[in-house]
């Protein structure tokens, strides 16, 4: 997240995120949705080569989530 905000200033990001900030946005995202009863599209695991959690969006959803971008005419 720090890098693209590096190589996208652009998009006005100025606050750098630390990995506390990153887990709980996720970890709030996931709850949410599970209080309310809504498959989670995130999906996360231990990388032993990253030593980090990384997460990442279920196969089965990207396809419909890049959509969605496109028509909302965001960037990835």
């Amino acid at each position: 997240m720090n890098e693209i905000a590096k190589e996208k200033a652009f998009l006005g990001i100025g606050k750098k995120l630390s990995g506390k900030e990153i887990a709980g946005a996720r970890g709030g995202l996931k709850l949410k949705r599970k209080l309310l009863g809504k498959e989670d599209f995130i999906e996360g695991y231990w990388d032993k080569s990253e030593k980090d959690y990384v997460y990442r969006i279920k196969d089965e959803y990207k396809d419909i989530i890049l959509e969605w971008v496109k028509i909302e005419n965001l960037e990835i």
